[in-house]
């Protein structure tokens, strides 16, 4: 039950963070500093009705405190110019909805507010704890980055389509839509709205930055004065000789580390195989990876950290006459793999073990197929794992590989700022799983496909003993 409540308390810091950092940042736009900073742009358009730009300021920030204070409509609704009222009843109503949204983002800001305060007290006043605090930090720093990428991108992409998305969710239909001579559309057009919800966007997403940041250096900090968890399989210092018949033989040591299981947390298990279909092109790179494995009747396939099974399944339903086993270190989603495995229909051993630390003789597989794995290992991890795949394959065999590589366009660039830095993903986005995969013995070692995905650009690798 205590595990249970401090995952709950890391969780809480973890999905705090965004929201108020997101909400934080409308409270700072919603300001008449930043009215003047966008009516001044180059380019923002003029009102072709009359309103010069300081009259469209002292409106708009009229505006503005009627939504972020308790002013009454009467305050809006007497406002007259040429001795004309400002606005009609419909854009009275829109502004009142207006207001209560925002009263209401402000009382949800605020008990984010608290609530990070307190679970992000509760981490670091606990020495033993601070550690998690940090990769809270950094959760959250990245949960905040990857959302606001993938907002601003559709408002760059479909902006028309976003906007509506946008009101349809707190707005009535059709009570936020107005005449080109109306008030309100003149003084915040539609220039207006797409500059604020890049900037939103993007200071978001500066913040979620530097959030990061700080939980990487609080990370390093704590990392120095408190011993991290032994890997499952290996003790502390534990000295591994990895061999084979050709005489190779790789690193020794063991790093110490903390196991980290699928989506970096235990309790998100139940939610990778959603979080891999909506996430991800799931069944294009792993057909394609299966496609070019070249498996034949007969021959012995290994999936390495086969997860919750979905890639080890498609190759026996694919290649129903080869023998396929997988192997992951994480016991919970073996769990879930052999459930699946069960329900279609199929026969696959799943063993628990660790990629770096195989428990098969030399020369046991003709093939061993990876997804999305090597990058939840350490440096000298990765170089274990490889030479223990090139100990277990066969004369002839071949290992194929997808997971996150070097980036291959700019936004996969973008994204590998943050992608870099999580879990142990660095040595893929440097680009060096392939020196790794050669220094281990394979031959021809090449790239074959490249993929694009919302948290960044994977690549497939292939290698033959």
């Amino acid at each position: 039950m205590a595990k249970i409540r401090e995952q709950i308390v890391k969780v809480a810091f973890i999905l705090s963070i965004p929201i108020v950092i997101i909400l934080g940042v409308v409270r700072l736009v919603a300001t008449e500093p930043y009215l003047s900073f966008e009516y001044s742009k180059p380019g923002f358009p003029e009102d072709l009705f009359g309103f010069d730009r300081s009259m469209r300021i002292a409106h708009a920030a009229d505006n503005i405190q009627f939504v972020t204070s308790k002013q009454s409509l009467d305050d809006l609704a007497g406002q007259k110019h040429n001795n004309s009222l400002l606005y009609n009843f419909r854009e009275l109503k829109h502004m009142l909805d207006v207001k209560n949204t925002y009263q209401t983002t402000l009382q949800v800001w605020l008990l984010m507010l608290a609530v990070s305060a307190v679970s992000g007290a509760a981490l670091i006043g606990r020495k033993e704890k601070r550690l998690d605090f940090a990769s809270a930090l950094r959760w959250g720093g990245a949960l905040t980055v990857g959302l606001l990428m993938v907002i601003g991108l559709a408002a760059v992409l479909a902006w028309q389509g976003w906007f509506v998305i946008f009101h349809r969710l707190f707005f009535e239909l059709g009570s936020w839509t107005f005449d080109v001579t109306d008030t309100l559309i003149r003084l915040f057009p539609e220039k207006f709205w797409y500059d604020t919800a890049l900037t939103l966007s993007g200071l978001s997403i500066v913040i979620g930055i530097l959030t990061y940041w700080t939980g990487s250096r609080l990370s390093k900090r704590y990392a120095s004065r408190y011993e991290p968890s032994t890997l499952l399989g290996s003790a502390p210092g534990e000295t591994q000789k990895i061999s084979s018949e050709s005489g190779q033989e790789g690193p020794k040591m063991i790093t110490q580390a903390k196991y980290i299981p699928a989506l970096s947390f235990s309790w998100l298990t139940p939610l990778f195989d959603l979080f891999i279909k909506l996430g991800m092109r799931e069944r294009s790179f792993k057909r394609r990876l299966i496609q070019q494995a070249n498996i034949r009747s007969g021959m012995r396939v290994l999936d390495l950290g086969c997860g919750t099974g979905t890639l080890t399944i498609m190759i026996k339903q694919t290649y129903p006459n080869a023998e396929v086993v997988g192997l992951d270190g994480d016991q919970a989603i073996l769990e879930i793999a052999r459930s699946k495995a069960n329900r279609v229909g199929v026969n696959i051993t799943f063993d628990n073990a660790m990629a770096f630390k195989l428990p098969y003789p030399d020369n046991s597989f003709n093939r061993v197929l990876s997804s999305l794995v090597i990058h939840h290992l350490s440096t000298e991890n990765k170089q274990l794992a490889m030479h223990e795949i090139y100990r277990v394959l066969r004369a002839g065999g071949e290992l194929h590989i997808v997971d996150f590589g070097k980036p291959h366009n700019p936004y996969a660039q973008l994204v590998s700022l943050v992608i870099r830095h999580l879990e142990e993903a660095s040595d893929n986005i440097r680009g060096l799983i392939p020196e790794m995969i050669h220094n281990a013995g394979f031959t021809k070692v090449e790239k074959t496909a490249q993929y694009t995905t919302i948290v960044g650009g994977l690549t497939l690798f292939r290698a033959k003993v």
